[in-house]
């Protein structure tokens, strides 16, 4: 009778963790500052006061901001002066800086995976004119063979959660490619594969290309979020130099069966939400922490805006994010804009 009556107990303290909203400690700005720096370029010169006062007044419309952000909002006197990342990260909020004819507004988000896409999304939203509501997301729903389960299970990457040693040439660089929505369809209709595969395959291929990663593998942690919770995948990219075609075919492979798939993303969020439930927040964050030391590529990608948008009425050319979250670490960020995709990676 106790057993049972401790089997009912466990099953309905099971269901209730994978049915209630997520919260995770390890997320929490307070004791982690993941940064995220996301740049609006506007093609043309608007003094410092207006912006100032423009972003000001749109920071009262956005509940995620402080009142004490009001008063974050720098000028740089110019582009060569632009060291963001060594910078304290209460130092500012937004930065104003002008190069080129053209206006640059950056500002820092202590960005947590669980949501953070779309609190990014949320903010530029905002801080834009006549701010839009976002579409909701529906996902295909993949089967799957067992074994992609277990395979795929973050419980089952327990090598991940131990510290281990990862060979790679970090030179403090910063690179930026954007391409349009035109080329990203002609080379997915070549290669049969999707604007994710792509984007893997480039960033996959700059790293084999540039030997920055020595090890056999290139990790990769790409955070998932389905319905506002939180999972992850690590993809594991052989670094060996080889055709890009080749590079393509061998990660459709590898992503069909994981961030492709519903029901392994699914499992993902699920075994996250009973990991951190069951362990002390401070156990599982000493894992977190060597599983991102133990990676070498973070990547996210921020759901962008598919039409022109404008900034006190200024059109905005581009929006694109810049990741300085951890450290010897090659950190990937992913945005679309009007019809463009803006790959960065800093390492």
């Amino acid at each position: 009778m106790k057993m049972k009556m401790m089997l009912c107990i466990l099953c309905i303290y099971i269901i209730y963790t994978i049915y209630s909203p997520q919260y995770l400690d390890i997320f929490n700005s307070k004791k982690c500052l993941y940064i995220c720096n996301t740049y609006i370029e506007i093609d043309d010169i608007i003094p410092f006061q207006t912006i100032k006062n423009h972003i000001k007044q749109k920071i009262t419309l956005i509940h995620l901001f402080k009142d004490k952000d009001k008063d974050n909002i720098y000028l740089l006197n110019s582009y060569k002066n632009l060291e963001f990342y060594k910078l304290n990260n209460n130092k500012y909020r937004f930065l104003i800086y002008y190069y080129s004819s053209k206006t640059v507004i950056c500002f820092q988000n202590h960005r947590s995976l669980c949501g953070g896409q779309e609190r990014i999304w949320k903010i530029i939203n905002h801080i834009l004119d006549s701010p839009i509501k976002m579409n909701k997301i529906h996902y295909k729903k993949k089967l799957s063979i067992f074994t992609d389960f277990i395979r795929y299970n973050p419980i089952m990457y327990h090598s991940n959660y131990y510290p281990s040693n990862k060979n790679i040439k970090i030179f403090s660089k910063k690179y930026k490619k954007t391409l349009s929505l035109n080329e990203i369809n002609i080379l997915c209709s070549s290669y049969k594969c999707s604007k994710n595969d792509l984007v893997i395959g480039i960033v996959c291929n700059y790293i084999i290309n540039q030997n920055i990663v020595q090890n056999k593998n290139i990790k990769i942690f790409v955070p998932i979020n389905l319905d506002n919770e939180y999972g992850n995948i690590i993809l594991y990219i052989p670094n060996k130099k080889t055709s890009f075609i080749q590079l393509i075919d061998i990660i459709k492979s590898i992503t069909i069966r994981t961030i492709k798939n519903y029901y392994i993303k699914k499992m993902s969020i699920i075994t996250n939400k009973l990991l951190t439930n069951i362990i002390p927040s401070t156990i599982f964050s000493t894992f977190y922490n060597n599983c991102m030391d133990s990676i070498h590529v973070f990547i996210s990608n921020v759901k962008g805006f598919e039409n022109n948008r404008t900034f006190y009425n200024y059109r905005v050319r581009n929006i694109y994010q810049f990741y300085n979250s951890y450290s010897n670490t090659i950190q990937v960020g992913i945005s679309s804009y009007n019809k463009t995709f803006t790959i960065t990676i800093h390492y």
